[in-house]
């Protein structure tokens, strides 16, 4: 056979990077690592079973399908200093993701705890409260310990 002929039969047999993606979607199964198994079955796994009589029992199970999760939970504690940009890299790398899936229901809860060792002065909790009912912040207050 000619070198030309054996290249064209290769390039016939080889997987296009396409094809493989397409193939891997199609039959998320079969992939494993990034390659894809050969048709064979593993002993065992979904194939047919023998009774002592030499009758077949049916298929054997395979491995049960698991559902993919349907909720996400997460919390973080923020440095107070920067929780502006904190909060921002949050809304990047998470919440645009969850937000962006069809019929997602996202929530996102803030929660502030401060500690003030010598109290908070009557001006600054003026401030904080008006703040707070301004934004409708659910639950705030502040408390003597």
């Amino acid at each position: 056979m000619r070198r030309e002929e054996r290249a064209r039969l290769y390039r016939r047999r080889a997987v296009r990077p396409e094809a493989g993606r397409v193939q891997a979607e199609r039959e998320p199964g079969r992939v494993q690592r990034g390659h894809v198994r050969s048709g064979r079955e593993r002993p065992g796994v979904g194939g047919k079973r023998r009774s002592p009589d030499g009758r077949d029992s049916g298929a054997t199970p395979g491995p049960p399908s698991r559902a993919p999760p349907r909720r996400f939970f997460g919390a973080i504690r923020l440095d107070p200093d920067r929780a502006g940009r904190g909060m921002g890299t949050v809304a990047e790398e998470v919440l645009q993701h969850l937000t962006t899936l069809p019929g997602a229901e996202v929530e996102v809860s803030v929660e502030i705890s401060a500690k003030v060792p010598d109290g908070v002065s009557r001006t600054v909790r003026r401030i904080v409260e008006e703040n707070c009912r301004t934004l409708r912040l659910r639950a705030h207050g502040f408390e003597e310990e």
